[in-house]
């Protein structure tokens, strides 16, 4: 026997063995290897072969499979030579194969692999799916790594290698993320005689399948409507084509300058309103005046769709090295103070000056603006010490209001007041935007109200007193309790 390692395939019965793996099982006796448990159509060896099974670790560990590859590593520098098998190919189906190599090439160790009739073939010709209709394929364990699925969902994702409960708990959860719970997978099952057998499964109740069956792997179709962000992107390309819209290929970024401000405010409307099935809506119209923005963009060289999702990614990766990093924060108040550090060595880097406001946008609503200059003066110590020291400050441009003669003048103290205000909103930890939007909201529901009661008494608001009205105002107000 060579000095190396031979990873040989099983496939799923002693027929798909090919003939140098069988060749290579018989030259090693019962020196093989055997990783994770033997396929159910394997109850006897070809020949007088034999195997001596190892339990590397539990398959349902985060690192398994870095695990059994180190463990072959040892086994095989060790010896003379060693012939592990594992069930299907190894290299269609299994990390080992890959951390192997990647491992080996390090130590100048041989690893020679061969493969048996891929599993994924058998099942996509059991459910009636071609590679040409577009197939992401992905092993159980690089999925449950994630925390999105990193495949589009028009397309059929292909999971294999689902190798204990917790395995498939993990990648169930992390699909729920795509997909709903009542989406219809194909389950595929190892037979007892070999090859696999097809069920059709609700995604939610996978789990409670697969704790009677053999799971081997499973298909997820593609959703029955287009929704990836690709798909939207070339309806979006498609309208400012030469075929496309005439309305949309006249547009420009200033011309959907005020549709992305009323979008935003449209879902900002829903939120306050707590209109969930509203603001998905909303944000599928804002999202398509971002990709409106993204496809001009890329029609004038300037930048494309690619370099926004890129450019926030490596930010907000950069930004959290507490979760991307090594370093260890405390509290959520010490994110933000070290989100404000990144950001001005950001701006150093850029040559940009390094005020801690030059990040807040000019066209921000002026309350929102407000707060978020207050916030980051905070966050350097320039702040009252105790939230009585706002209130006093409020009294003192309330009577400088008072004493303020012109019109300039009063506007300037409205303003400094205002200001004060929402520092003070900021210390009660209230969102005055939102306040504001919510009082307004009030008052117009209260005075449809008012006007109702008026018109079912048969007068008119212009015949009344301010102390009737007031009546009737506080008959609303009350009827709210």
């Amino acid at each position: 026997m060579s000095i190396g390692i031979k990873l040989i395939g099983l496939g799923t019965s002693p027929d798909e063995l090919t003939a140098a793996a069988r060749r290579e099982l018989e030259m090693a006796g019962g020196e093989v290897v055997l990783i994770g448990p033997l396929p159910p159509a394997y109850s006897t060896w070809p020949g007088a072969m034999q195997l001596q099974q190892y339990e590397f670790a539990d398959e349902t560990q985060q690192d398994w499979e870095e695990v059994v590859a180190n463990r072959l590593l040892q086994m095989g520098i060790r010896s003379n030579g060693l012939v592990a098998a594992l069930g299907g190919d190894p290299l269609a189906s299994s990390i080992i194969a890959a951390a192997l190599q990647k491992k080996a090439a390090g130590i100048a160790l041989s690893i020679q692999f061969f493969p048996a009739p891929g599993c994924i073939q058998a099942c996509l010709a059991l459910a009636g799916v071609h590679a040409a209709d577009g197939i992401y394929q992905i092993h159980a364990g690089r999925l449950r790594e994630r925390h999105h699925p990193p495949f589009s969902p028009d397309m059929h994702a292909f999971i294999h290698a689902l190798q204990g409960g917790e395995t498939l708990g993990n990648v169930v959860r992390i699909l729920s993320h795509q997909y709903p719970g009542s989406m219809r997978v194909s389950a595929f099952v190892l037979g007892d005689e070999g090859g696999f057998q097809r069920h059709e499964i609700a995604l939610d109740a996978l789990p409670s399948f697969a704790s009677s069956k053999p799971l081997h792997a499973i298909l997820v179709p593609p959703m029955k409507r287009e929704s990836s962000l690709e798909s939207f992107q070339e309806t979006i390309a498609h309208l400012r084509a030469d075929d496309g819209c005439p309305w949309d290929r006249k547009q420009t970024h200033q011309t959907l300058r005020l549709h992305l401000l009323e979008e935003t405010y449209e879902a900002l409307d829903a939120l306050d309103r707590e209109d969930l099935p509203g603001l998905a809506e909303e944000l599928g119209d804002l999202l398509l005046q971002i990709v409106l923005h993204a496809q001009i963009a890329t029609e004038h060289g300037s930048f494309r769709m690619a370099d926004i999702v890129g450019g926030i990614q490596e930010k907000i990766i950069h930004r959290h090295p507490h979760v991307f990093g090594e370093l260890d924060v405390k509290d959520s108040e010490e994110v933000l103070v070290n989100w404000e550090a990144l950001k001005q060595s950001e701006r150093r880097l850029e040559g940009q000056e390094e005020s801690l406001l030059n990040g807040v946008a000019r066209a921000l609503p002026a309350l929102a603006q407000a707060v978020e200059i207050q916030t980051r003066a905070a966050r350097v110590g320039f702040e009252w010490r105790e939230i009585e020291g706002v209130l006093e400050k409020i009294e003192e441009e309330t009577g400088e209001l008072r004493k303020a003669a012109s019109m300039e003048e009063r506007s300037a103290e409205f303003g400094d007041l205002l200001f004060v205000m929402a520092n003070y909103a900021r210390w009660l930890d209230v969102e005055p935007e939102t306040a504001l939007r919510e009082a307004c909201t009030r008052f117009r529901d209260r005075f449809g109200q008012l006007e109702r009661i008026v018109h079912e008494r048969g007068k008119n608001l212009q015949d009344l007193t301010l102390e009737e009205m007031d009546a009737i105002w506080d008959e609303v107000k009350d009827s709210e309790d």
